[in-house]
């Protein structure tokens, strides 16, 4: 799991119940891929000087033999591959109150066809 890299960021709230003075700007600690990015207007300011270091990368880890044992898995795990615009979507669906991050899954799933069918081509999938 990457760590949490803190950046500054600019916050516009969309929701103007969310912030005193709507529609003024706000700034805030925060990382990507993070739901706020879905819910709110979100800008990274500028790191002239580098102090929040560079981007942390998210890598997929299997078992020694999963290639072997199991290809179709191996394949999709292999191909997976999302935005970080697209957890946060995912990541917003599950703040909401009585979230079922299964069923929200097969949501946001069935919502992105084309992005789904990117980790299964070529193998059997419902």
């Amino acid at each position: 799991m990457p760590t949490e890299q803190t950046v500054k960021i600019a916050v516009r709230a969309r929701d103007h119940r969310t912030w005193r003075g709507a529609g003024a700007a706000r700034h805030a600690g925060g990382w990507t891929p993070h739901w706020k990015f879905a819910r709110y207007d979100l800008k990274y300011l500028d790191d002239p000087k580098g102090v929040y270091d560079g981007a942390e990368q998210i890598h997929t880890i299997v078992r020694k033999g999963l290639r072997e044992d199991m290809p179709e898995v191996y394949a999709v795990l292999d191909n997976f591959h999302w935005t970080p615009e697209q957890m946060a979507e995912l990541m917003v669906l599950n703040q909401e109150r009585r979230a079922d991050p299964l069923k929200n899954a097969k949501r946001w799933m069935a919502e992105n066809p084309e992005v789904v069918k990117t980790w299964t081509e070529g193998h059997a999938h419902d």
